[in-house]
């Protein structure tokens, strides 16, 4: 799916699930990482928004692992929420969670699919989405109108 589509969903997704009782800086702080969050397996595709703005790093990694390969599986997100959780604070690890799972169930929607239990299995799990396609803009339409319904 499109960066865009990516990152209207995991805002929602983190708007679903926001910790109660953040501050101000804190829930600064919680969106934040969530959106980046939501970049990050991305960072596999050098052409991504992210693999743009480190196009050395990108390389290297779709070099290892390719792109939707490792970073495109569960364990990096889970991984990452307990490091996150335990060394900085839990609403962090909730964000970095959100922000990747939201960016994996994305790419299980489109036809490409993502190998959620790499490297255990590299089976996909698989869609009915092209990417940038019309069934894509109409659900970044519905994500655009499911967050302005929960702002209000």
């Amino acid at each position: 799916m499109l960066f865009r589509t990516h990152a209207s969903a995991a805002i929602l997704t983190g708007l679903l699930f926001e910790p109660g009782g953040l501050f101000p800086a804190e829930r600064f702080a919680y969106y934040s990482i969530v959106f980046l969050a939501t970049a990050l397996p991305d960072i596999d595709h050098e052409n991504s928004k992210i693999g743009r703005a480190f196009p050395m790093t990108s390389r290297a990694i779709n070099m290892a692992f390719g792109h939707r390969g490792f970073f495109h599986a569960i364990a990096l997100p889970a991984g990452l929420w307990l490091a996150l959780s335990i060394f900085v604070s839990p609403p962090i690890g909730a964000a970095a969670l959100i922000g990747m799972a939201t960016h994996l169930a994305c790419d299980c929607l489109t036809k490409e699919g993502v190998p959620l239990f790499a490297p255990i299995s590299s089976r996909h799990v698989r869609g009915f989405v092209t990417t940038g396609g019309l069934v894509e803009q109409f659900i970044f339409a519905l994500i655009l109108i499911a967050i302005t319904l929960r702002l209000f």
